[in-house]
């Protein structure tokens, strides 16, 4: 189990594990691709999940207070690649997070400021937490949240279920969507377009159906992405080719 007290400890292994792997030439191109001010160690995504993973497996009687703890000590390093243990941490132990943890968890995303970290923390924590406390009520004040982040992840939140066939959500998601169809942002949009693509795997004709509809309204990106798996003859309707 992580103690408190160890907390330095633990973040400097972590550290020092993830700089075996860094290449300081990645350091410089990641720092520029994802336009942070954090540091940036060089080290990839699969260093960072195997260090959350071995934080997970080396401390299988972690508590709720224990995990928070860590995950602020990793947090608060305004390293990149610890922020990414970080987000790997929670998602690994979303089961022991509570309803009292939504907060949290928004402020982890606006002050993210990115889509590598945003992502991670939506589709496979925030997801998942709202799944199992069925907290969907939530995500409505997220939707119109003034952080252009957390109203991104408040669709991504709903990802992984609607991807696998569950489309219980999925009035809630079009809605979602609706609202900021003619939102300016890049990401919002993108954010719109990834969803509709996958859930299209299972569901065209529900994909098909709801670009129809917001054929005057939906920008190129999210139409381009969101139809990228559609028939062509679906494709032709929308004014693909």
């Amino acid at each position: 189990m992580v103690k408190i007290a160890q907390l330095n400890e633990v973040v400097a292994e972590v550290k020092r594990n993830l700089e075996k792997d860094a290449s300081p030439k990645r350091a410089v191109f990641e720092r520029g691709y994802h336009k942070s001010s954090l540091t940036f160690l060089g080290a990839n995504v699969p260093s960072q999940q195997r260090e959350g993973k071995r934080l997970v497996r080396e401390g299988k009687a972690m508590d709720r207070a224990a995990l928070l703890a860590l995950e602020a000590e990793l947090w608060n390093s305004d390293i990149h690649e610890l922020r990414g243990v970080a987000c790997h941490l929670l998602c690994a132990k979303s089961n022991l997070l509570e309803e009292t943890d939504i907060e949290f968890l928004r402020q982890r995303i606006v002050s993210a400021g990115g889509w590598a970290h945003v992502d991670t923390l939506s589709v496979h924590c925030v997801g998942p937490l709202i799944e199992r406390l069925n907290l969907h009520d939530h995500l409505d004040a997220w939707a119109k949240d003034e952080c252009f982040w957390v109203r991104r992840a408040s669709m991504l939140a709903l990802l992984k279920p609607l991807s696998g066939g569950n489309l219980s959500q999925w009035g809630r998601f079009t809605t979602y969507a609706s609202t900021m169809m003619e939102e300016k942002e890049f990401f919002i949009r993108k954010a719109i377009g990834w969803i509709l693509r996958e859930v299209s795997k299972k569901n065209p004709d529900h994909v098909f159906a709801f670009l129809s509809e917001e054929t005057d309204r939906v920008s190129g990106l999210t139409r381009r992405v969101g139809a990228k798996y559609l028939s062509l003859d679906m494709r032709s309707k929308l004014g693909l080719s």
